[in-house]
């Protein structure tokens, strides 16, 4: 390294310059340059990479002067490094901001949804459709969260996935930029690469009113693919920061202000993202598809009701939950659909936060036999 640093100093033709003056202060003054390493003096060498470790440093600054007669390259007298504190009003933080608060509301958000839930499986006597709970991304995110806000959650969550972890690290007096190289463990990496699914969820829900049916069996298929692809992307293809150093000024004002930009640290990947976004989109239509060509499926017929939304029509399980042609819905289902009950003998009263109005319905109780009496008693009859 020590002969590629002294080839890279004599391409920039790195000089020392000193003031001469021979005899009385008024005769003429002299200016002498010489090389800072010279074959000729080798002892000088020292002194030499004492420049450049100052240099390194930031103790000495390299300046070319060109002018209409030629030009010299040099090394500038010793300076104190002076260090300031950034203006937090000048760095630009407002999107990494708002998209911090987005995770962080539909995170909460959704973890208060899940805990009345279980409040509702408990006043129930876990009377439900068990597999209807698990449709709490899918159909209760959608109710409670909204799509707009779950776009911006899965834009944001394959953006995270698309950058790099890097830190500042202060080696002596230096400080330098770090890239975290070590493995995750696998059980992050794995959770990592669910934040992907989040898309498919948002296609999968845009599109339930055109896949209808198959919308089930597709979207599922879908989201363990896309998570599987994006596990294995993070495991065998790491995104990588890239960092450019390439120092360049320009003199705002001479003698005043000189504006220098010392490199790039590139922590993203656009081309990753647009991987990610792409394969999702081709996965989920592959997926449908595929199900739409082999394996079509359909559902139990029921009188339609405009109080759920289409995921729920298209994603809750209701084959055991039909009686006299009218689908009953669990309360907790109900609840992630955004139908908040209470069952009384004669009626159910909902209000449906998805319009904001409050409905009573008049209940027929499905009795055959003890158990059904029990199972229906706290579902919600969805005759409107």
């Amino acid at each position: 390294m020590a002969r590629e640093a002294n080839a890279a100093v004599k391409a920039l033709d790195i000089r020392i310059f000193q003031y001469l003056q021979f005899g009385p202060s008024d005769t003429p003054v002299h200016y002498a340059v010489a090389a800072l390493f010279n074959a000729s003096d080798p002892a000088y060498g020292v002194f030499g990479w004492n420049y450049l470790a100052d240099w390194a440093l930031g103790h000495r600054e390299v300046v070319s002067f060109q002018g209409d007669s030629g030009m010299v390259t040099l090394v500038s007298a010793t300076a104190a490094s002076s260090s300031s504190t950034p203006n937090a009003l000048e760095v630009p933080t407002n999107l990494s901001v708002y998209c911090r608060l987005c995770i962080q509301y539909t995170t909460l958000l959704m973890t208060v949804v899940a805990t009345i839930t279980c409040g509702y499986c408990l006043l129930v006597r876990f009377w439900l459709e068990g597999i209807n709970v698990t449709e709490l991304n899918r159909v209760g995110a959608v109710v409670w969260v909204g799509r707009p806000l779950l776009c911006v959650r899965s834009l944001v969550a394959v953006a995270l996935l698309s950058t790099a972890s890097v830190s500042l690290v202060q080696v002596g007096g230096n400080t330098m930029t770090q890239a975290f190289n070590d493995s995750p463990p696998l059980l992050l990496t794995l959770l990592s690469g669910s934040e992907a699914t989040w898309l498919v969820l948002v296609l999968s829900d845009f599109g339930s009113v055109y896949t209808r049916n198959e919308t089930n069996a597709y979207a599922f298929l879908s989201v363990v693919l896309v998570w599987l692809i994006a596990t294995i992307q993070r495991i065998v293809a790491p995104v990588t920061p890239v960092v450019t150093v390439a120092r360049t000024c320009v003199t705002a004002a001479f003698d005043e202000q000189l504006q220098c930009h010392a490199g790039d640290v590139r922590i993203g990947s656009p081309a990753r993202l647009m991987q990610t976004v792409v394969a999702a989109a081709c996965v989920t239509v592959t997926c449908f598809a595929v199900v739409r060509r082999w394996w079509p499926q359909t559902l139990p017929k029921h009188k339609l009701s405009l109080l759920v939304t289409s995921g729920a029509h298209y994603l809750f399980d209701k084959k055991n939950w039909i009686g006299d042609d009218v689908w009953y819905l669990d309360a907790p289902s109900a609840f992630l659909t955004g139908l908040l009950s209470v069952c009384t003998a004669e009626a159910t009263y909902v209000f449906d936060i998805k319009t904001w109005r409050c409905h009573r319905l008049e209940r027929d109780v499905v009795s055959k036999g003890p158990l059904d009496a029990q199972r229906f008693k706290s579902a919600v009859p969805l005759v409107e």
